[in-house]
Order: C-alpha cells, then structure tokens, then sequence
C-alpha cells in the first residue's frame, strides 16, 4: 500500500515539474506554438504511472478518466 503512495506522489511531482518548461518558454517566447518535448514526456509517464495505480488498486473509474488523458495527451501532441 505504501508504494502507491510513492507512486501516486511521484506521479503529481512529475506532473508539477513538467509545467517547468512550458513556462520558461511562454517567458522567452510569448508563445506556445512549440511545446517542449520533455514538457510531453514528462505528463506522459504522469500519466501512465497514475493509470498503472489505478489498474492495479482496482479503481477502474479512475483509469478510465486516465486512459482518456493518456489518450488525448499522446493523440494531441503525436499529430
């Protein structure tokens, strides 16, 4: 139990660091055509660490709404 914690915590921070770059490049920019790759990878494995705990914990609402934002996430920044 406590290594969904760690999991789950470690998912958020990823998630939090990830707004890092998107930042610094709005500040140097003023525009947000280019998104920065590790700002993608980043909520990616965010996001595929929160639907693997979710899978595993048996909340199967909770990796859907996941799995979309996995879905969209991916399908969005691919194309």
């Amino acid at each position: 139990m406590f290594s969904y914690y760690t999991a789950i915590l470690s998912a958020y921070i990823l998630k939090s660091i990830a707004g890092i770059p998107l930042l610094n490049e709005l500040m140097r920019k003023r525009e947000t055509n280019n998104i920065p790759y590790s700002f993608i990878i980043l909520n990616l494995c965010s996001a595929f660490i929160l639907f693997l705990v979710s899978m595993n914990s048996g909340y199967y609402i909770h990796s859907l709404v996941f799995s979309v934002f996995f879905y969209c996430l991916f399908f969005y920044n691919a194309f």
